[in-house]
């Protein structure tokens, strides 16, 4: 059985949640406690924990999952993320650990090289991270530039291209959100596979109807998931999603 025949829907809010941050993960600073930009998911190693990554402003932490915040944490992103772009050491909107091993960094800036007359628009720009290495050559880039064989089933494309506010992978799937829309799709399949995008992309909206996939957000979780501000699998299989200064669980069930 593949993973098109068995999924996992992560729809619906554990008990005991919405949660505050600050109480629900350990050693967490006191300047953090109104919320964070970004969550990433180490890298598997077979030498070590995985550990998770919190973003905030210029700064990250590193937690240790069922101990805390790393000693020496808040650090500069700047610095420690090797070959980081000058012109992104004031922080990030999304990050996702892709099913390719490779850490991918989402920002949103105002751009008017696309309209003329020239006018200053927000677009999508990503940068592509080896552990271990630093930022790839020729990164940053346009998201939108990646989205060309995309077959444009819905408008959240459009919207994405304009800011990407956080992002997260489960099941080999990753989930592109911007505020109420979200894209799910599988970047393994087909001839872009290493790409953020391929003909398996489709468009939601947060609290609206099923799509081809069956992903969807309604209820408490639908208006939870509205702006949110980050999400991530944790490494104990559920889905941890962040907003304001509270965050909620979810635990799959599987179809």
């Amino acid at each position: 059985m593949n993973k098109f025949e068995k999924i996992q829907k992560f729809d619906r809010i554990d008990s005991g949640y919405p949660k505050n941050i600050s109480s629900g993960f350990k050693n967490w600073p006191s300047g953090w406690s109104n919320g964070i930009d970004a969550a990433l998911v180490q890298k598997k190693s077979i030498t070590s924990a995985q550990k998770l990554y919190f973003f905030k402003g210029s700064q990250y932490i590193r937690y240790t999952p069922g101990k805390g915040v790393d000693s020496g944490y808040p650090k500069p992103i700047a610095g420690n993320w090797k070959k980081w772009p000058s012109d992104w050491s004031d922080g990030i909107d999304a990050a996702v650990l892709h099913p390719n091993g490779k850490y991918y960094f989402f920002k949103t800036i105002m751009d008017d090289s696309r309209v003329y007359p020239p006018r200053a628009m927000p677009r999508a720009k990503y940068i592509r991270y080896t552990p271990g290495r630093g930022v790839d050559s020729g990164y940053p880039k346009d998201w939108a530039d990646y989205w060309e064989i995309v077959e444009r089933k819905h408008y959240t494309l459009e919207d994405l291209a304009k800011g990407i506010t956080s992002a997260s992978e489960r099941e080999g799937r990753i989930f592109l959100y911007n505020h109420r829309y979200y894209l799910a799709y599988d970047p393994g399949y087909g001839p872009a596979k290493t790409k953020l995008g391929d003909d398996r992309g489709y468009g939601h909206s947060i609290d609206g109807p099923q799509y081809d996939d069956g992903w969807n957000y309604e209820g408490d979780l639908g208006a939870f998931m509205e702006n949110l501000d980050a999400e991530i699998q944790h490494p104990n299989g559920k889905v941890y999603s962040f907003k304001g200064s509270k965050y909620i669980r979810r635990t799959g069930r599987v179809f």
